[in-house]
């Protein structure tokens, strides 16, 4: 057997592990890579391999500027203070530089086939995963966040490689699928989306919306009659979404209108009430910090509870502050007279962390809707984002564009140097007593801009930008749908993120034999 035959059956093996191990193993991840690196540097010693390497890398801009991406880490290090972080934050970004130089062999030779049969790989497993999740979660976890669902990472990562399967399977089902074969696809298309709502994803989820309504629209082999049925249904979606937002909106804005002259200052037992009239959160439209005696809701708590009223709830957020949000809800006085209006079944609740009666019966997405609603209102009264990621995130992205104004704009801080400069603009926030929640930016363009300046986020603006001038459908997709993500998550920042982006990136890139 020729070289030419051994790389291009052992660099596909190794592909084939990666195309499983992306969805479902960090560790196998690594070994792929480690395994694709040695076949690339086995096979390129000659000096003609290693000069068409070279010209591919060039004429295949997608390849250029992934490799581009790990190039911006490994200078970043010449000028980064913690070079500790920044070799750590290198490392982590090895996937750009091994899987251009892998696609740009030139004894690889992938033909559409070997590609779709590595997204059908893929798709598959991430199928196999997400039931794994999901009845483990029901039959085996004891955790009542949805969110931890996702054993093996991130359940952000894993909502993305959720996402991406729905699409390929779609693909798949346009690619000549037998009728046989593109009912189970369709059939996983469904389980997918319900994992998705039912981990409460909603950023995957509408990722994946994003990126189904775009290949429905744009794919030539879909029956006009198809898009329009599924438009329909997409919209349809859009639109009990929008009702039940509006919904919960009115529901929250009405806020109780009370005279703050006609609150009482003492209880039926005589006790002093607090009434904090420059809060004005809400909860169901009552006032959360009025009509509160602690010293009755104490004592009445730690009567009808083993859990302490000054620790913490299931959630691990203050037990107090979870029962005056409950009897909030209610419409209830925070007092020994509204304790004893609460049944037990309500203080099981208020134990498991719950903060309103109504989340007993709205579905998880009226409830996320909501707790977004609640930390919107948290947020724009000037109080520590600390209960909630959305607005964390806002407070995140503007200490994050805070540091990038005041160091160097053209190149940024280094690699290494990302939460050393963040640092004394959290000092400067809202979140300057809250240090547990110095975090990253949640944003891969405003990270980029402090990391490597404008001309990094240029790289990266670049490298969607060539995406969307390929011929393949599919590819301009998948790039899209990764750089929506960006906006709210540092999606390259994690080893799991950064192969994803640069695996599903340069094999759709990749066009020799097509």
């Amino acid at each position: 057997m020729n070289n030419h035959l051994r790389f291009q059956d052992l660099a596909f093996y190794g592909l084939i592990a990666l195309s499983i191990a992306v969805a479902s193993s960090m560790f196998m991840m690594s070994l792929s890579l480690i395994y694709l690196s040695l076949i690339w540097l086995y096979f390129s010693s000659s000096k003609a391999v290693l000069k068409t390497v070279q010209q591919t890398i060039f004429k295949n801009k997608a390849l250029l500027f992934t490799l581009l991406i790990f190039l911006l880490y490994l200078v970043g290090l010449l000028y980064s203070n913690d070079l500790q972080t920044g070799l750590q934050e290198v490392k982590t970004k090895l996937p750009f530089l091994v899987l251009p130089l892998v696609f740009a062999h030139p004894n690889l030779d992938l033909n559409r086939l070997k590609k779709n049969k590595l997204l059908l790989l893929f798709s598959l497993t991430t199928v196999v995963v997400s039931f794994i999740n999901f009845s483990v979660f029901q039959l085996v976890s004891n955790a009542e966040n949805t969110r931890q669902m996702s054993l093996f990472y991130s359940h952000i990562r894993f909502s993305i490689c959720a996402s991406f399967s729905m699409l390929f399977f779609l693909h798949l089902i346009f690619s000549n699928a037998q009728k046989s074969v593109s009912v189970l696809y369709f059939f996983f298309i469904g389980w997918m989306g319900f994992y998705l709502v039912y981990s409460q994803s909603y950023t995957g989820l509408a990722l994946c919306l994003i990126g189904l309504v775009l290949y429905t629209l744009k794919c030539q082999k879909i029956a006009r009659s198809l898009r329009i049925l599924f438009s329909g249904f997409i919209l349809l979606i859009f639109v009990f979404s929008f009702f039940k937002i509006n919904q919960e909106y009115q529901f929250f804005k009405n806020r109780s209108q009370i005279n703050q002259n006609n609150f009482k200052q003492y209880t039926v037992n005589q006790n002093a009430y607090l009434h904090d009239f420059k809060n004005t959160q809400v909860e169901n439209g009552y006032y959360i910090w009025r009509n509160i005696c602690e010293e009755e809701l104490k004592t009445c708590w730690n009567k009808a509870s083993h859990q302490d009223y000054s620790k913490a709830d299931q959630k691990q957020n203050p037990q107090y502050a979870t029962l005056i949000r409950y009897m909030t809800s209610l419409g209830l006085t925070k007092d020994s007279v509204g304790f004893s209006k609460l049944n037990d079944a309500q203080i099981k609740e208020i134990e498991q962390g719950q903060t309103n009666y109504r989340f007993s019966h709205l579905s998880k997405f009226q409830q996320r809707i909501y707790e977004t609603l609640w930390e919107l209102d948290y947020y724009n009264q000037g109080i520590a984002p600390i209960n909630g990621s959305l607005v964390q995130r806002f407070a995140y992205w503007k200490t994050g564009l805070k540091t990038y104004l005041n160091n160097n704009l053209l190149f940024g801080v280094g690699s290494g140097d990302l939460k050393i400069a963040m640092q004394p603009h959290f000092l400067d926030s809202k979140l300057k007593d809250h240090a547990k929640f110095w975090n990253k930016p949640h944003n891969q363009f405003i990270t980029f801009l402090v990391l490597f300046g404008a001309v990094g986020c240029l790289v990266l603006i670049l490298t969607m930008l060539i995406a969307f001038s390929h011929s393949s459908l599919l590819f301009k997709i998948v790039t899209l749908v990764l750089f929506l993500s960006m906006l709210t998550e540092d999606t390259l920042d994690t080893q799991a993120g950064a192969t994803i982006f640069s695996f599903f990136y340069t094999l759709l890139s990749y066009k020799k034999s097509e």
